[in-house]
């Protein structure tokens, strides 16, 4: 069978979580969730945890929080670990996810009971999608968001560029101390230099051209979910700076030597790389209105919803945080039109207002459960 049939045939499955158990992680010391294959529902005031269990999803999927770089602070105060346990469906096959942390910073991976030692293992097994009221700082924010916007989405699917990108890092660091040491010591050592030089470059191309596949793959929904959301005519395009083709990296870091001894860092490369995102050839993030960027912010991790879906061949889990409250009814509309289609798989949403909840999703055909976050865990709604 081809890898395409493959992938065809493993996208029709509608991979799921079916239950989530958390004990200890944030502001749950011990809940556990029954969730359906549809639209899994939560709301509360703010503050009682409804991101929470999000975020629990996040970690599910990338070992770690989207909301914080410490892992610690998952934890409930006072308390000296943290547990996050899922039974995933996909497919006919029953997958038991576990992640454990510990206030020291250590962390377990378990797979059906199997530790996973590296992250960059592990990460790609639950592809999610999740999308808060800060995230328009990927249009907004400095390059740094939309370098790590890139690298999340190709990990998702790609394990060597995940691996590549961690050995770049470390290669990187050790390349700025050099620099750092040489002015120190008013000493430069150019064969030393040349020698990290050499083995960062491959890494580089191979990068910047994983980088620049990606663009091209978001780029085609990006624009029709744009024009879905807005109903303009306004042109959206996306580009890369930055980008070092294949024979020219080592070229590339020795041109700029002398301004990196000066600097003391390396001042050019894939770290420097920005995502460039145009309306009718203007720059979103210099000139696009906030009407504009909303819709940009949406339009791009749905964009990157489908071009997961492609890789992996399964839908990825779509984790919606507080939205309706941060953007208008006509906007919030669209949004679940383009969800409610069988191109999605299951979802999860957040909001203050039952009410509204169920007054958004009224006419969603897909099955629903309303959690309510500030009750007992069995308080919830089936419709």
């Amino acid at each position: 069978m081809s890898a395409n049939v493959c992938k065809n045939t493993i996208s029709n499955y509608r991979m799921h979580i079916k239950k989530l158990k958390l004990n200890h992680f944030r502001n749950h010391p011990g809940k556990t969730f029954e969730f359906t294959n549809g639209y899994n529902c939560f709301y509360g005031s703010n503050g009682a945890g409804k991101t929470n269990v999000l975020d629990a999803l996040h970690f599910l999927s990338e070992g770690k929080s989207y909301f914080t770089r410490t892992d610690a602070n998952a934890i409930e105060f006072d308390n000296s670990f943290a547990l996050i346990e899922a039974l995933l469906i996909q497919g006919d096959e029953d997958i038991k996810l576990k992640i454990g942390l510990e206030r020291d910073g250590k962390k377990s991976l378990r797979r059906n009971g199997l530790a996973i030692k590296k992250l960059s293992d592990y990460i790609g097994m639950l592809p999610t999608i999740m999308i808060t009221p800060g995230d328009i700082k990927l249009i907004t924010g400095y390059a740094e968001e939309r370098r790590r916007f890139m690298d999340r989405m190709i990990s998702h699917t790609d394990n060597n560029y995940l691996k590549k990108l961690l050995e770049h890092n470390k290669l990187l660091e050790a390349r700025n101390e050099m620099l750092r040491q040489f002015f120190k010591q008013r000493h430069t050592d150019m064969l030393a230099l040349e020698s990290i030089d050499v083995q960062l470059a491959p890494l580089i191309e191979d990068i910047s051209e994983r980088r620049s596949r990606f663009v091209i793959q978001l780029e085609e929904p990006l624009q029709e979910l744009y024009a879905q959301l807005t109903g303009a005519k306004e042109s959206i395009s996306l580009s890369l700076s930055g980008a070092v083709e294949y024979g020219t990296g080592l070229s590339y870091l020795k041109q700029n030597h002398q301004t990196d001894l000066f600097a003391q860092r390396t001042t050019q490369g894939i770290h420097k790389d920005d995502l460039v995102i145009d309306i009718n050839g203007h720059s979103v993030r210099s000139f696009g209105s906030q009407g504009q960027v909303k819709s940009v912010t949406i339009a791009m991790y749905l964009a990157a919803y489908k071009v997961l879906q492609q890789e992996a061949g399964k839908k990825p889990l779509l984790l919606l945080d507080d939205i309706f409250e941060k953007i208008d009814d006509e906007r919030s509309s669209q949004l679940l039109e383009l969800i409610s289609s069988d191109d999605y798989g299951q979802i999860f949403i957040t909001d203050t207002s039952l009410d509204r909840l169920k007054s958004k999703l009224k006419d969603v055909k897909a099955d629903k459960k309303f959690f309510n976050i500030e009750r007992s865990i069995n308080s919830h709604l089936n419709e």
